[in-house]
């Protein structure tokens, strides 16, 4: 088959015509490697021929031209004349392609991802409608998609994402990142001893730039650790700041499974204790989304945390790890419910008997139960009927810097005017 700079020059000679329209698509075998992991690179190879086989059954109708461009990426000029056709004719080979195989006496199936790029839509040459295609294959591959047709806003997304892995660690040395703070309100005593450290980029360029954006792009890259341990560091700072005027709040920071399951992040927490002194009021809230790898050293690490002062949450509750084998075993303090759960209460009737459950299970295991994502009075109520100990949200307050959560902490009242806590006597 030829290779990516014969099929270049080919697909030049179809272009020198000048078409009315052509199609070109990126062919990736997925999860390859893991053929050449179970059977060998002899069985790899074979699983290649098999696939060029069949491809080779395709020329002409509906594949005027196919190629090798890399170890498992094949890359094909289609016969279609429209985008309707394109897709019809991609079921086609994906059908074909992913029929099932014999490895000697075992049977597989390989799934296809595929990118697509247009002429002269997406590009005017070979060499740009190739990388269109392959940028259209990588977002298959990224999302899990068989088939998808490039888009230019995708690629420039994935180049700002790309960017932000230099600014990122510019951002950690330059002091561009804030910590907000999101007030946990006692649901009974509508009393304010707690916060969420949030943290925020002001980008010295873009702007603010969305957590959403950054903590999922951090954590792929290995730079999340080094923003939770600065988020740290900032949080135990400015109690020291806070405790000077008389000012004593329980300040919660998000950590990931990694972090608690690392000795040297345990050590590092206990050295910034140790600064702060007196000052320190901690809570480490570990997402449950994570995946535990190690939970024997986990949990020797969060009985060391205990030790330490430091208070545990478990973020995010019933989206995740804990069961109640482990949920059990864990020295933690409180249970976090995840905002999915308590904003959907306004909705269904499952998400009602769901946060329940919740808080029913946290109260019998002893510890405290926390709402996030309140953000109507119908929510606050029926949480509070439940017995839910600390709720926050936009209801209460939003995320703010530590002066306007200073300013904020000065009023008379932190309910929403419509609101007086419930109670719990009458129930």
């Amino acid at each position: 088959m030829p290779n990516r700079v014969k099929f270049a020059e080919a697909l030049t000679v179809v272009l020198s015509k000048s078409p009315p329209w052509l199609a070109v698509a990126t062919v990736d075998l997925a999860d390859f490697r893991y053929i050449n992991d179970a059977f060998g690179f002899e069985a790899g190879d074979r699983v290649l021929c098999i696939i060029a086989d069949r491809l080779s059954l395709l020329q002409s109708e509906p594949v005027r031209l196919a190629g090798r461009i890399s170890g498992n990426a094949f890359t094909l000029l289609l016969s279609a004349e429209n985008e309707a056709q394109v897709q019809l004719q991609m079921r086609q080979i994906e059908e074909i392609l992913s029929a099932s195989l014999l490895l000697g006496e075992q049977k597989i199936n390989i799934a296809i991802r595929s990118g697509i790029a247009i002429y002269p839509q997406h590009a005017n040459t070979a060499e740009g409608l190739l990388r269109h295609a392959e940028v259209a294959m990588f977002f298959a591959k990224l999302n899990r998609e068989s088939c998808v047709l490039y888009d230019p806003s995708r690629e420039e997304s994935r180049l700002n994402q790309f960017t932000l892995m230099g600014d990122l660690r510019e951002a950690l040395q330059e002091d561009q990142l804030v910590v907000y703070y999101q007030p946990k309100i006692n649901v009974s005593s509508g009393l304010v001893n707690a916060a969420e450290a949030l943290v925020r980029w002001q980008h010295p360029n873009r702007g603010w730039i969305s957590p959403s954006l950054f903590i999922p792009f951090a954590e792929k890259t290995g730079k999340l650790r080094g923003i939770t341990e600065w988020v740290l560091h900032e949080v135990l700072r400015q109690q020291v700041a806070w405790q000077q005027t008389g000012l004593r709040l329980l300040i919660s920071v998000n950590v990931g499974v990694s972090d608690v399951e690392d000795v040297l992040f345990v050590d590092f927490v206990e050295a910034q204790l140790s600064k702060a002194g007196d000052a320190a009021n901690l809570c480490l809230e570990i997402t449950e989304t994570g995946v535990m790898h190690k939970p024997d050293v986990m949990l020797q690490n969060l009985a060391r945390l205990r030790c330490l002062g430091v208070r545990l949450s478990i973020d995010d509750f019933g989206t995740g790890y804990s069961s109640f084998a482990y949920l059990a075993k864990m020295p933690v303090n409180e249970l976090k419910i995840d905002q999915v759960f308590v904003m959907s209460m306004n909705s269904t009737f499952e998400s009602v008997s769901i946060v329940r459950s919740m808080i029913e299970i946290g109260h019998i295991l002893g510890l405290k139960v926390v709402a996030e994502g309140v953000e109507t009075v119908a929510i606050w109520q029926a949480l509070a009927v439940m017995g839910c100990d600390e709720v926050q949200g936009y209801l209460i307050a939003e995320p703010m810097s530590s002066a306007a959560l200073v300013a904020w902490l000065d009023q008379t009242s932190h309910l929403p005017a419509e609101l007086t806590p419930p109670s719990m006597s009458n129930f």
